[in-house]
C-alpha cells in the first residue's frame, strides 16, 4: 500500500514542475523595454524653465527670516548716537574735610535726569539670519542734579546744571525678523539688544569740596531696528540703519541712533 501512494506523489510533482516550466518564456526570448518618453519629456521640459529670480546674496524672499547663518561679510556704519530725559540712579558724588574740632563737612552730587549726544561707529559681522556688532560712541552730556552741602547742624540743597565729557561702547545683536530682498535691494525690520558701559565726567558747579564728578555704569538696551541697503558691484553694500532702543540699568530711558555706512564681501 505505501507503495502505490509514493509513486502517486512523486508523478503529481513531476506534472505539477512540468507545468510551471511550460509557463516561463524561453530564456532566449526577448524582455520588452520600458517607455522612457514620458520622464524623458518632463526632463526637456525642466532643462528649459528659466531658473529663479537669483541675485548674489541669494533668491528673492519676502517674510520671516529663519535659516541657517551664512558669512556675509563686515559692514562699517557711523551716525549720531543719544537719548533725552534719562533717568539716572548712579552713586552720588561724595566729598568731606574736618578739622578734627568742628563737625565734619560733606558735600554730595545727587545725580538726577539727564540727556547725552555722541557720535558711534559700529563694526558688524553679518552672518545674514544674525549680525554681531560692537560700537563705540564720544561725546557730551547736559544733567540735573542737586548740590548738598551738610556741616553737621544744617543741610542745604541747591538744583544745579551741570555737564561734561561722556563715552562707552556696546556689544550687540540683530535679527532682521522680517525681511525683503530682491536681486540688489533688501529692507528689514527686526529685534535688537546690545550690554555696553557708560562713562561720565563733569565738573560740579558752586561745588567747594567736590569740584569734580565722574560715573561709570553698566547699561543694556533693547528695542526695534530698520536697516535698508542697496547692493553694488557684487561684494559690496550701502547700508542705512535706524535703531529705537530702551536703555536699562543705572541709565533709563529711550535712546536713538542713525547710521550709515558701507558693507564688503556680499
Amino acid at each position: 500500500m505505501p507503495r502505490p501512494l509514493l509513486a502517486f506523489f512523486l508523478l503529481l510533482g513531476l506534472a505539477e514542475t512540468a507545468r510551471a516550466a511550460q509557463q516561463q518564456p524561453p530564456p532566449s526570448q526577448p524582455q520588452p523595454i520600458p517607455d522612457t518618453k514620458a520622464a524623458r519629456d518632463r526632463h526637456r521640459i525642466q532643462e528649459k524653465e528659466p531658473p529663479p529670480p537669483e541675485g548674489p546674496w541669494g533668491p528673492e524672499e519676502f517674510g520671516f527670516t529663519w535659516q541657517n547663518p551664512v558669512w556675509r561679510g563686515l559692514v562699517i556704519t557711523g551716525g549720531p548716537y543719544g537719548g533725552n530725559s534719562l533717568n539716572l540712579n548712579v552713586p552720588d558724588g561724595l566729598a568731606a574735610f574736618s578739622d578734627g574740632v568742628n563737625p565734619p563737612v560733606f558735600e554730595s552730587l545727587e545725580w538726577e535726569q539727564e540727556s547725552f549726544r555722541s557720535d558711534s561707529i559700529t563694526i558688524a559681522a553679518d552672518l545674514d539670519m544674525f549680525r554681531l556688532s560692537v560700537s563705540y560712541f564720544d561725546g557730551t552730556f547736559s544733567a540735573q542734579g542737586i548740590l548738598v552741602h551738610t556741616n553737621g547742624v544744617t543741610e542745604t540743597r541747591t538744583p544745579v546744571d551741570f555737564n561734561g565729557d561722556a563715552y562707552g561702547f556696546r556689544f550687540g545683536a540683530y535679527w532682521p525678523t522680517l525681511r525683503y530682498r530682491d536681486w540688489n535691494f533688501e529692507a528689514s525690520l527686526g529685534a535688537a539688544v546690545s550690554v555696553g558701559w557708560l562713562h561720565e565726567e563733569t565738573f560740579v558747579p558752586g561745588g567747594v569740596l567736590l569740584a569734580r564728578d565722574e560715573v561709570d555704569v553698566l547699561t543694556g538696551s533693547f528695542g526695534p531696528k530698520a536697516s535698508f541697503r542697496a547692493l553694488f558691484l557684487g561684494n559690496i553694500e550701502v547700508e542705512v540703519d535706524a535703531e529705537y532702543s530702551f536703555m536699562t540699568g543705572a541709565v533709563r530711558g529711550w535712546t536713538k541712533e542713525f547710521s550709515a555706512g558701507i558693507g564688503i564681501h556680499f
